[in-house]
């Protein structure tokens, strides 16, 4: 099914960022005359299609400019001529007599280039050169580039592409358009994609959600006639303000929901906040004062500077310097090789790589948007991460936001590091910050934090919150609290096996250098989970005036909420094998025929997820309980001398020779079917029986970690 190959390069490219705002129009670049490049081969890769109407010489090529310094007009005719520039990037020109019409792209070009683009003016345009939807990338460094991708179809008298220079020589081969008869529009195959893993979802979410496991919260909505909450999920009907954020950076590339709350008695109380497609709160405006998180860090675009969960197994924290043996699972996703240098980038991908999403569920009645997100190392790990985050922001009204957290630890290693969250504000908007004392008077916070070091304060110590804050001596200044408990926040599930510590850690990340402006919150939680447990707390933002959030921040402390969850049961689902366009694919009974076997509704202690993964590769969909499954693993060899220590200890410890690369862009994560039991968590396997039994290895291989403990009940 070759629709299928496309629509992973398409996710990918539509998730590319726009930094070429300075190509546009026709190019003017200005340099020195040219020197004369030393010849160099022409790269190679995949041919252009075998049979494509070719318009790259259906019409009459314009000149290269040379009214900039270029020297002689070389003439664009898709051979293989090089064009060279000393200017920080070079342009190329088509222009054609009629209105040509192409759905795929062929470019091929070397050199250190930090980005390109195809661009392009036709009748729909209004005179106007823009960016052909999907033909925008960045890279740290391409030495060779020859990639043919197709793209929705665009009618145009005019293309031109526009290549960024790194600190070497740019060549440019050949731009080449063709026009695919029969081609499956790109919007169709990225709808494919989003119509299963939406119906999936969907069929997850029925009757008893995967969310209906946790206590009902002890923080009742106030004030309900007086605002409205409104949850968008269609970027097209939202405007998008790049200019708020960090240079280059494109927030359609991020976005996944906005929650909208306004307050008709107090237009001050109003708030809009936008979660990531990991699940991370990137956005977040408020008080009239615009946007409240940090414009990101071009070093960690959408993955620092937000607010989520992060899970550490000090166990398997060899290394502190973000290289495969660094353990932080991080909510929001896996850095790209741009935002490291030297050694480091080995470890990472040309693109962000966001905590795939498994299910997600709008109450509208509660105003409460909840999501389950796998978490992810940073980088190419030496440990799987099987970590599942749950994530639920409840608008409760009148300035008070309630999150709730969840850790489900699948994995084979205690976590005993938690940030709930990590997460912050902007220095330049919020710069005091604020303490509460166990009396609900309030201190200002070691002074101005200028010096970049960090300070901790114990949660016992205060009135359970904290809060940053325009001016601690003005009562009316906006503020903005997090009230997340004062040490006697455990409810009767806590033992002492499972109780840590709690404290507050400060610090101004950058210090106003290198583009950052972040007052950073870092709760350090130290409470121990423990494999198969379910840990979360309910923690709550407050906004509004100092003085009033004094009171309701106070009010909110006893409300906080640290447990483990146990749940020895859970509602059954059937499960039935269906066919969808000819592939196969998992569907609850109700959808697909009779039900070959029952999974759990939702988590079940000495559960798994049952992951519905579409292996791109294969192009056919899968089952597993190992996420990392489809996932390539490389020698640790590859990268370090495992003669030498710490990487010779490493390379010998059971599981840790190789390095888990989820994001390599062989699994497209549907969601999950439900959850089904291991036979090592059972006392008593009667009645039970083995997946692999019931489905072929076509759909369920059974390679993965723990697929072969995988058992069901049918009927």
């Amino acid at each position: 099914m070759k629709m299928r190959k496309w629509i992973s390069v398409w996710t990918i490219l539509a998730c590319m960022l726009g930094l070429l705002t300075g190509c546009v129009g026709s190019p003017t670049p200005t340099t020195a005359p040219p020197q004369e490049p030393t010849p160099t081969p022409e790269p190679t890769g995949e041919p252009a299609p075998a049979t494509p109407a070719d318009l790259a010489k259906s019409g009459t090529p314009s000149a290269f400019r040379s009214d900039e310094g270029h020297g002689p007009e070389k003439a664009v005719d898709g051979s293989d001529d090089t064009y060279w520039s000393s200017a920080s990037g070079m342009s190329w020109l088509l222009s054609f007599d009629e209105p040509v019409t192409f759905n795929t792209i062929r470019i091929r070009f070397d050199g250190e280039a930090s980005a390109w683009a195809v661009q392009y003016r036709g009748p729909a345009t209004g005179g106007k050169y823009i960016d052909v939807p999907g033909a925008v990338k960045n890279y740290r460094t391409e030495t060779s580039f020859d990639e043919t991708f197709r793209v929705n179809p665009v009618e145009a008298t005019d293309v031109q592409v526009c290549v960024y220079k790194g600190p070497g020589v740019i060549r440019l081969y050949s731009l080449e358009l063709y026009d695919n008869p029969g081609q499956i529009a790109v919007d169709a195959m990225n709808s494919y994609i989003t119509v299963r893993r939406n119906r999936v979802l969907g069929l997850v979410n029925r009757g008893e959600s995967v969310f209906d496991l946790f206590p009902a919260s002890q923080v009742e909505a106030t004030n309900v006639a007086n605002w409205t909450t409104e949850i968008e999920r269609d970027s097209s009907k939202l405007f998008f303000n790049n200019s708020k954020w960090a240079r280059g950076l494109d927030e359609t590339t991020v976005f996944d929901t906005q929650i909208a709350h306004k307050q008709l008695d107090d237009p001050s109380l109003d708030w809009t906040m936008r979660v990531g497609l990991g699940g991370q709160v990137y956005s977040f405006e408020a008080g009239g004062l615009g946007e409240l998180v940090p414009l990101q860090c071009a070093s960690a675009e959408w993955m620092d500077e937000v607010w989520q969960i992060v899970a550490v197994s000090h166990s398997r924290m060899f290394d502190r310097a973000f290289t495969p043996a660094t353990h932080f699972i991080h909510q929001a996703g896996m850095y790209k090789s741009l935002d490291r240098d030297g050694d480091y980038a080995r470890y990472y991908m040309d693109d962000t790589f966001y905590g795939p999403r498994l299910a997600e569920k709008w109450d509208a009645e509660a105003r409460r948007f909840s999501l389950l997100s796998l978490g992810v190392t940073p980088s190419y790990n030496l440990t799987r991460s099987d970590t599942v985050y749950y994530t639920e922001i409840t608008d409760k009204g009148d300035g008070v936001i309630e999150f709730l957290y969840g850790i489900a630890n699948y994995s084979d290693n205690k976590i005993d590091f938690m940030n709930l969250p990590w997460g912050g504000v902007s220095h330049d908007r919020l710069p005091d910050i604020v303490i509460s004392n166990p009396d609900n008077t309030i201190f200002k916070w070691w002074g101005d934090i200028t010096d970049g070091s960090s300070e901790y304060y114990p949660y016992d110590k205060t009135n359970g919150w904290m809060a940053y804050t325009q001016n601690i001596n003005d009562p009316d200044g906006f503020t903005v609290a997090f009230v997340l408990g004062n040490g006697d926040h455990y409810d009767e599930t806590f033992g002492n096996d499972n109780k840590g510590s709690s404290q507050i850690e400060a610090f101004w990340a950058g210090n106003g250098r290198d583009n950052r402006d972040y007052n950073v919150l870092s709760t350090i939680v130290t409470d121990r989970v423990f494999t198969d447990e379910l840990y979360w707390c309910r923690v709550y933002c407050v906004i509004g005036k100092l003085s009033d959030v004094t009171v309701k921040a106070a009010a909110l402390a006893d409300k906080v909420r640290y447990s483990i969850l146990r749940p020895d049961t859970a509602p059954e689902q059937g499960v039935a094998l269906g066919v969808d366009d000819g592939k196969e694919i998992l569907l609850p009974a109700e959808e697909g025929g009779e039900s070959l076997f029952r999974v759990f509704g939702r988590h079940v202690a000495g559960s798994r997820p049952l992951y519905l993964l579409y292996d791109v590769e294969a192009e056919r969909y899968i089952v597993s309980v190992d996420p990392y499954i489809l996932s390539t693993k490389l020698p640790l060899s590859d990268f370090q001398d495992v003669t030498k220590q710490p990487w010779k200890r490493l390379n010998n410890r059971d599981n840790s020779n190789k390095l888990y690369c989820v994001n390599d862009g062989k699994t497209e994560f549907m969601g999950i079917l439900g959850y089904v039991m291991l036979s090592s968590s059972l006392d008593d396997t009667t009645g039970w029986t083995p997946l692999s039994e019931i489905l072929g290895a076509s759909v369920f291989p059974g390679t993965g970690y723990h697929d072969d403990l995988v058992v069901v009940k049918t009927g």
